[in-house]
């Protein structure tokens, strides 16, 4: 007796696939800039009030988590509890390597999650404008909005340039900062 396999081969939409590029530059962008953090700068608090860079890192993988929430709740996926963000403390609670881990752990799952959307879930209704906005605006805008913190951030510490590699090309086709307001 023959054994057959059946292949599910799931399209992504065009909205999605474009959706997808973006949040894969924006998430490597992220990473490779956190990733030249140096750790003497790790939990600086240059400005009083100012989250540290790490903490903007922290935050950006802590915020996904919501960002995920949302998107789960908007196609009506079982969306588990509601995540919290602290936003209090301004200094990160995990160390660099921890971080980069976790931005690497958020980013294939928001990943895993965009792939299979439609244009019709897309199109859904979410807060205040539809799923593919809040994605490109809020899930993906935030990891831009940070990383141009962390940027500054690190500028003003004298620490030069940041790095030239994906970074630099993933910021050259990224939305300036202003389109990228990131509301939780």
């Amino acid at each position: 007796m023959a054994l057959t396999c059946q292949h599910v081969v799931r399209m992504t939409s065009e909205r999605g696939a474009h959706l997808l590029e973006h949040l894969r530059d924006a998430s490597s962008a992220q990473i490779e800039v956190v990733e030249w953090i140096p750790s003497e700068r790790w939990l600086e608090v240059a400005t009083p009030g100012e989250w540290s860079p790490g903490k903007d890192a922290e935050h950006v993988a802590e915020g996904n988590a919501l960002h995920q929430w949302v998107v789960r709740s908007s196609v009506r996926q079982e969306p588990g509890k509601r995540p919290v963000l602290e936003r209090a403390c301004l200094t990160a609670r995990l160390a660099q390597p921890e971080v980069i881990e976790l931005l690497r752990r958020r980013a294939q799952e928001s990943s895993s999650l965009l792939e299979p959307l439609t244009d019709e879930q897309l199109a859904l209704p979410c807060r205040t404008r539809t799923l593919g906005e809040f994605i490109e605006r809020v899930l993906i805008g935030h990891y831009w909005t940070h990383q141009a913190a962390i940027e500054r951030k690190l500028r003003r510490a004298n620490q030069g340039p940041v790095p030239q590699g994906r970074a630099a090309r993933a910021v050259a086709r990224s939305p300036t900062s202003a389109q990228t307001e990131a509301r939780e």
